[in-house]
């Protein structure tokens, strides 16, 4: 079963606000977790199909941001700002049939940082066009079964004040 989590929708009628906010740069910049995505069953993979990390409040001049994709041990939690909007994936003119109820969790925008974080890859991103990854089969990121609680992690070092929005397609299945 397939889920799109994304950081939460803007309310109406701010349309161009919503995602997460990220701060002008401090002296020494440091990355921001955006979204992330947390196994919350020991028997249950999870596979990051597709990402995307796109801003807005941008101009060209702006300088591109550090994407950085990465695996969190969850040994230090951190403290999530909010819950990320979850929503089911049925593919096109699939309208019907039994919803499923994620065996995973979601956050975006922490308050506090988790502190265990394994680089998978980075990006330089350019504000005015984002990032799209869409995995080639095979390549995708995944929480095996049995590692226990693990999360993949969308995470941003900006040097402007803007709003970051994230989303990723999640594939969950079962061993």
């Amino acid at each position: 079963m397939k889920f799109n989590v994304s950081t939460p929708a803007p309310a109406a009628p701010n349309y161009g606000v919503g995602g997460v906010t990220l701060g002008a740069a401090a002296a020494t910049p440091s990355f921001r977790t955006v979204l992330m995505v947390i196994n919350g069953d020991a028997n249950t993979s999870l596979i990051i199909e597709k990402m995307s990390v796109t801003f807005d409040g941008v101009t060209a001049s702006n300088t591109p941001a550090l994407v950085q994709v990465a695996k969190c041990s969850m040994a230090t939690a951190g403290n999530p700002g909010q819950p990320a909007t979850i929503s089911q994936h049925r593919g096109p003119g699939n309208t019907s049939g039994a919803g499923l109820t994620p065996k995973f969790s979601a956050n975006a925008g922490y308050a506090i940082e988790p502190t265990v974080f394994t680089q998978v890859l980075p990006v330089l991103t350019p504000p005015t066009s984002g990032y799209i990854d869409p995995d080639a089969l095979g390549d995708e990121l995944e929480i095996i079964p049995g590692s226990g609680t693990m999360g993949i992690a969308i995470r941003v070092m900006n040097l402007q004040a803007v709003n970051c929005h994230a989303w990723m397609r999640v594939a969950q299945g079962v061993t």
